[in-house]
């Protein structure tokens, strides 16, 4: 019995070859497909330079609407040594610019606050008249059980042994700038959605709180909400802000510990993180200077 081979046989007639050529040119521009793999595998005899030239084009479209762009931050401090930026395989969004992941879910926008806007909340802060009346000691809740129905009659005294900082009392001036931060908040909260976007659901922020965090000031790990059957906004927030007014010449880092991450933000610069009991957080005793930051929270 004759054992049958389902190999080609090298010595096919020269018609055959023939033909095999003639079909190899007509599907991938060359007689023999081995001469060319790269060709031969883009199956159908797609041309890798036009690709090559189709991706060029693309960018130089976005770059040329990135440039168009009047209010984006130009600046790329912060991006020089490539710190906390991107893996091969970060997403679309990642390449931002202005946007770094020091963690996966911590996004960290470095000098995005109007520098003119800074400047108006230094110059109110530091008016002669303003000094030792804005600003207030940190203070604490002392809960009873009995009262939970009547939050808003409950002793506050100052507790220095969790939180030691000054924060500021409610003005008109306050306000007011507070209102100018707003632009800035929506737009970052537009970046940090778009990565995580079951987070579109929030819809509406706390009021502003402008802490002042002096030499041996601190506030120790915590989460940036409060209990779920707790009736207060502190159950609703989704998502924490954290707007970098002025910071310290040492100390006053922000310490991420689930994360695994430590950020020592720039003045202008905005933090943003879900406010949640995985994401804990702790600010490193200020040593010199001091650290003003605005807080807020989308619900």
């Amino acid at each position: 019995m004759k054992a049958t081979n389902d190999v080609e046989n090298p010595s096919q007639s020269e018609e055959v070859k023939e033909k095999m050529k003639a079909t190899n040119l007509d599907r991938f521009g060359v007689e023999d497909p081995l001469q060319n793999a790269e060709v031969a595998a883009q199956d159908g005899g797609a041309n890798p330079n036009q690709d090559e030239a189709a991706e060029a084009n693309e960018l130089d479209e976005l770059d040329e609407s990135d440039e168009s762009d009047g209010d984006e931050d130009e600046s790329d401090e912060g991006d020089e040594d490539g710190e906390g930026l991107f893996d091969d395989d970060s997403t679309d969004f990642e390449e931002d610019d202005d946007v770094e992941w020091p963690a996966s879910t911590v996004m960290y926008l470095p000098r995005v606050i109007d520098e003119k806007l800074l400047a108006y909340f230094k110059k109110y802060l530091e008016k002669d008249s303003n000094r030792g009346r804005l600003f207030r000691p940190s203070t604490t809740s002392l809960f009873d059980e009995d009262q939970q129905d009547e939050l808003e009659e409950l002793e506050e005294i100052v507790d220095e042994s969790f939180r030691k900082c000054h924060v500021a009392r409610e003005t008109q001036t306050l306000q007011k700038l507070y209102n100018m931060l707003e632009k800035t908040i929506d737009e970052a909260a537009d970046k940090f959605i778009e990565k995580f976007n079951f987070f579109s659901i929030v819809s509406t922020k706390e009021e502003y709180t402008l802490l002042n965090f002096a030499p041996g000031d601190f506030h120790k790990e915590h989460i940036e909400c409060s209990s779920l059957t707790d009736e207060s906004d502190g159950s609703s927030r989704r998502i924490c802000v954290y707007l970098i007014l002025e910071t310290p010449e040492k100390g006053g880092s922000f310490d991420f510990t689930y994360q695994g991450t430590r950020i020592k933000p720039d003045p202008g610069s905005v933090l943003m993180f879900p406010s949640c009991p995985l994401h804990p957080v702790k600010l490193t005793k200020v040593g010199a200077g001091s650290l003003m930051m605005v807080t807020n929270y989308l619900l």
